[in-house]
């Protein structure tokens, strides 16, 4: 019963997105106070933590788009639907309307978070480009962060990268080899250190699993994708 409830939520959210995408570009794009005090009594039990909700094979294969499953912090993983496609930019949703695009595996911005991400700017390499590298670091990159609370825009973030090597992955009931890649971001000033992981296809260059953070005082998001967009 609890499943149906889900699944039944899940797809109710997903029509009204799908077949209203205009409306949603708007919201991601700049009213970021329409549904943010929603967004924040949802998101806020997400990183004290509590139980997971039930999210199975069974469940994923039952709706019909691509899926991924995240975690923020301590907190229960939730499922999110791709909402929309645009080149190499991916809009998923969930249902407690919390938004993410991600580019090539990297959350670019983000909807419905403590502090949301807004804009980023950079010109770093694909992970098929990195796989294609030598074991070392790849030489650093500069990447441009803009958030909203606190208000910050154009934080320069220096980023580098490393090829760890092929891991096991267990991504609900399946497993599968991917290339573990590193990503060291850092900005002295604000004192803002971290390394992002990435667990990424060998052949694709596509990113199966991701644990990243995208702003200083958010915890780190865990992402798998349950179900690829087709391509």
């Amino acid at each position: 019963m609890r499943t149906n409830k889900i699944l039944l939520t899940i797809f109710t959210v997903s029509f009204i997105f799908l077949h209203g995408c205009s409306t949603t570009s708007s919201v991601i794009s700049g009213n970021v106070g329409a549904s943010f005090s929603k967004a924040y009594k949802a998101i806020s039990s997400l990183i004290s933590g509590y139980e997971d909700h039930p999210i199975t094979r069974e469940l994923v294969d039952q709706i019909p788009y691509a899926s991924l499953r995240m975690k923020i912090g301590k907190g229960p993983a939730g499922l999110l639907i791709l909402e929309s496609k645009k080149g190499d930019e991916y809009t998923w949703v969930s249902a407690d309307n919390v938004y993410i695009i991600t580019k090539e595996g990297r959350i670019i911005r983000a909807l419905g978070l403590t502090n949301n991400l807004t804009d980023v700017y950079s010109s770093e390499p694909s992970f098929k480009e990195i796989l294609q590298t030598s074991d070392s670091l790849t030489g650093e990159k500069f990447r441009y962060v803009s958030l909203d609370n606190p208000e910050a825009f154009n934080i320069r973030v220096k980023v580098s990268y490393k090829k760890i090597g092929p891991e096991d992955v267990s991504i609900l009931d399946r497993t599968r080899q991917l290339i573990l890649i590193e990503e060291k971001i850092e900005n002295a000033y604000i004192k803002w250190r971290h390394i992002n992981k990435y667990w990424v296809d060998q052949e694709t260059g596509f990113v199966m699993q991701s644990f990243q953070v995208i702003a200083p005082n958010l915890p780190p998001i865990l992402i798998q994708v349950t179900k690829k967009p087709s391509q």
